[in-house]
């Protein structure tokens, strides 16, 4: 009897862990889902012209929500420089211009793809930021076109960003974008999730981890994570936008 309340105690026990581990929030990492170490750093030798590197937000909610239909994000990025470095320029007119975007999301190991059996559109708007010229600020929507069930304490990918390596080294026909090798930090400091009927909701904090980094991403004296104020949408303005 005693080793069978033993077991039902440990039992209880890794149940109530479980319940713990899997808190209500958003995440960021390298490749897919996975909110490991693993997926913490990026390392790059500014040797190839030719890679892509996937950012993938992911999320979970705390209960079940019938008609999930979007999500808009904010990140903010800080480079370990005085300015944004040239490699690190992706809005109009930037030297890499467009080599960043936002990509449709497809099978990512670590979590369940709520954009799956429908039409999907992910888009994004780089934004310079109050705090300093060294920090961009980043927006990205992904929506669908149709009504999705999320389950609670799910993990969900939520949007994936593509940087490709264009500019990285000179293969002898010049248009090096010089920075590639700066470290750079990555926040997700919002995620709201919206549904066809009832409130968005908004996290402003980390399931497990919401920042990754680029070649260490230690910026001076400062490390990863970072972070500005947000300013929230409606679902009707996430619309809007794409009409």
């Amino acid at each position: 009897m005693q080793k069978l309340l033993v077991a039902a105690l440990a039992a209880t026990l890794l149940t109530a862990a479980a319940a713990h581990a899997a808190v209500p929030g958003s995440n960021l990492g390298w490749t897919n889902c996975g909110i490991t170490p693993t997926s913490e750093n990026r390392v790059f030798a500014c040797d190839d012209n030719a890679a892509t590197f996937n950012l993938v937000g992911s999320f979970r909610v705390a209960n079940a929500i019938a008609d999930f239909v979007a999500v808009s994000g904010a990140l903010d990025i800080r480079v370990n420089d005085a300015g944004t470095p040239a490699w690190w320029s992706f809005s109009t007119g930037g030297c890499r211009e467009g080599a960043m975007a936002a990509s449709s999301v497809g099978t990512l190991g670590g979590c369940t793809n709520p954009y799956s059996g429908s039409n999907q559109l992910g888009a994004l708007v780089i934004e310079p930021s109050s705090l300093g010229p060294n920090y961009q600020r980043i927006r990205v929507d992904q929506i669908r076109d149709t009504p999705f069930a999320l389950t609670a304490n799910t993990l969900y990918s939520a949007f994936m960003l593509q940087i490709n390596s264009s500019g990285s080294f000179d293969e002898g026909f010049g248009g090096v974008c010089a920075g590639c090798a700066t470290a750079a930090c990555f926040v997700l400091n919002s995620l709201e999730v919206f549904s066809n009927a009832d409130p968005s909701i908004t996290f402003e904090s980390a399931d497990v981890r919401s920042w990754a980094t680029y070649n260490g991403g230690q910026v001076g004296a400062d490390i990863c994570p970072i972070g500005t104020p947000t300013h929230n949408r409606t679902w009707g303005q996430i619309k809007a936008l794409y009409r």
